[in-house]
């Protein structure tokens, strides 16, 4: 059984199909095609040379590890390596006080200025790299962030510790959320031995 359009209505459906295919024409004429994106890619200019690396130490030996790559790469580059570590602020204990946390925090940022300078020490000596240090005190990743940005840095080269699952959600990345935020190029080396944690 077939069905036909009334005649009054015959012009009114062929101006709709005329209207749909010029709108659908219009669309295919303004999106853009692969090749003219990796033409636009290809025509980018190149990263810099990095003169300036950052490498977060928490002085672990995932940290450990990613300094020890630095090393490398600033020695290929002839770039200066900027050591920062981050204090997070120790957790009040109200039957102590704020007062005993305040000279806790204190303490921390002592002990990590003097570890970091330790390590700068054999750098300088063993390495023959220009290094520098800093010691932050804040929530890690927006200080990395927040020091990248204020001294210029090139690079920012950080290690994961490679949690997983339930680690993960309540210890967060502080590598993710650098190389989310970070205005420099981040180089973020895994920690392939680690397993997952769920």
């Amino acid at each position: 059984m077939s069905f036909t359009l009334p005649e009054k209505l015959v012009p009114i459906a062929l101006k709709m199909k005329r209207q749909s295919r010029t709108r659908t024409d219009a669309k295919q004429t303004t999106r853009p095609s692969g090749s003219g994106v990796r033409e636009r890619a290809r025509a980018g200019v190149a990263p810099p040379i990095p003169k300036r690396i950052v490498v977060p130490v928490d002085f672990s030996e995932f940290s450990e590890r990613a300094l020890k790559y630095a090393v490398q790469m600033a020695k290929e580059f002839k770039a200066e390596l900027l050591l920062v570590h981050v204090v997070e602020a120790f957790p009040i204990d109200y039957m102590l006080g704020i007062k005993s946390a305040e000279q806790a925090n204190q303490w921390q940022v002592q002990q990590s200025e003097k570890r970091l300078r330790e390590v700068c020490g054999k750098l300088t000596s063993e390495d023959s790299v220009a290094v520098s240090s800093s010691v932050k005190f804040g929530k890690p990743f927006q200080e990395i962030v927040h020091f990248a940005s204020e001294h210029q840095i090139d690079l920012i080269i950080i290690a994961t510790h490679g949690y997983t699952g339930l680690k993960h959600i309540q210890l967060g990345s502080t590598a993710e959320m650098v190389v989310r935020h970070a205005t420099c190029p981040v180089l973020v080396l895994p920690n392939r031995n680690h397993q997952s944690d769920v």
